[in-house]
């Protein structure tokens, strides 16, 4: 785990040498995910599978969230690469 990232679960928000980025709530599901499980790449349905029934996602949904993502990450130095016939990883 990256010593200088911190999540922010209560404002969903991420911080990073001082920097913080605010997350819409799915995104920053995602983004907790993909934190949590950063040694492997995660599919579009085990992201779906972060959800409540009632938060109905579909894999359009994720990659739309996905470059969301990218462009508020980039802003602290994080990427979220695609794994091709995989899914997303990200990279720290």
């Amino acid at each position: 785990m990256n010593v200088g990232l911190k999540l922010i679960p209560e404002a969903h928000s991420v911080m990073k040498d001082g920097v913080t980025v605010n997350l819409t709530s799915r995104e920053f599901i995602i983004f907790n995910h993909l934190y949590k499980h950063q040694t492997n790449a995660s599919t579009r349905e085990e992201l779906i599978n972060q959800f409540d029934k009632e938060m109905e996602m579909t894999a359009r949904n994720i990659d739309v969230h996905i470059f969301s993502l990218r462009k508020k990450m980039n802003k602290i130095n994080i990427g979220i690469e695609t794994v091709w016939g995989t899914g997303y990883k990200i990279i720290l």
